[in-house]
């Protein structure tokens, strides 16, 4: 994997990592006698089926990429940047513990040991990366190219959910851009909002995404656009399975077809201010890894119009 793949690694584990983390905390504490029911109705079960599954996959990904053949002073580079996370082991392993010693009950015992297994994982991740940070010659080139110093691995995802609205772009109507599922989803919850929702963790998570369509919509009616300048630190390639597909741009209908289609995933990053927008297209985006970039997107969906001045979509 090069180091955008190890990123992406990286955060999906600590994604997992903190998904399970909340789901065990709040069923061991519904456990001990606490009266906490957002997750009413989840199986336990059926997380500790979900998250094993993710588990093996992730562990192909951090064993695969683990650092091999490297130097004395290589390792102790490695072991010296991951001491933290190192430590942070502790906690997992005392969990497992506390799930043996005083629940006793094989789920939480499961539980304790998909946290351990993922936050391994986040290690052996963190490792490669630092790794290749050690022998980052795209980066140097980069810096000699453009005078943009920072690596992929020095980006939080965090940085993808920042806010700004500085610098305004006018964005013509007809070149604006809103997906068709903003306005369905809209339209769907409007309707069980009418039918009274249970507060749960599921129809929390259900509220936010219907909070983030109504911005999307606002932002579209009322043009809310901003731009990002930055550099290109990937471009990413894919094909669609040939059984699914949606075509259309915009927010018109889009039909399904059996031709297998390829898109690209474009990363545009800002060190300086630490800030970065991840856009799916269809189209060529005739840009590379390196290249600097002025992207125009929407402030709060961050739907993008306009790579370089040339339309996205």
């Amino acid at each position: 994997m090069d180091e955008r793949d190890l990123k992406s690694l990286k955060n999906l584990c600590v994604g997992a990592l903190l998904i399970v983390t909340v789901i065990t905390l709040v069923l061991t504490a519904q456990h001990l006698g606490y009266d906490i029911n957002i997750l009413d109705g989840i199986e336990v079960e059926g997380i500790i089926q979900f998250f094993a599954f993710t588990l093996f996959g992730v562990s192909i990904g951090g064993i695969l990429n683990t650092p091999r053949g490297l130097s004395r002073e290589e390792k102790d580079i490695l072991r010296e940047k991951t001491r933290a996370l190192m430590a942070g082991n502790i906690l997992y392993l005392g969990y497992i513990i506390f799930a043996v010693v005083v629940i006793k009950n094989f789920n939480f015992i499961a539980l304790g040991v998909i946290l351990e297994g993922i936050y391994i994982n986040v290690i052996l991740v963190s490792r490669a990366l630092h790794n290749h940070g050690l022998n980052d010659t795209q980066r140097q080139w980069r810096e000699a190219m453009n005078g943009t110093s920072g690596s992929v691995k020095d980006t939080s995802i965090l940085w993808r959910f920042k806010v700004w609205i500085r610098p305004f772009e006018r964005v013509a109507f007809k070149e604006r851009h809103l997906r068709s599922f903003n306005i369905i989803y809209f339209i769907f919850y409007l309707y069980l909002l009418y039918n009274s929702l249970p507060i749960n963790l599921v129809n929390i998570i259900f509220l936010i995404i219907y909070i983030r369509c109504c911005l999307a919509i606002l932002e579209y009616i009322l043009g809310l656009y901003t731009s990002i300048i930055g550099v290109c630190t990937g471009v990413k390639g894919y094909e669609e399975s040939p059984h699914h597909h949606n075509h259309g741009d915009g927010g018109g209908i889009r039909i399904s077809t059996s031709r297998r289609r390829r898109y690209w995933e474009v990363y545009i990053t800002d060190f300086r201010n630490k800030r970065e927008i991840v856009y799916k297209t269809y189209k060529q985006p005739y840009i590379y890894e390196g290249d600097e970039a002025k992207v125009i997107h929407g402030i709060f969906s961050k739907e993008v119009v306009s790579l370089n001045n040339n339309k996205v979509h």
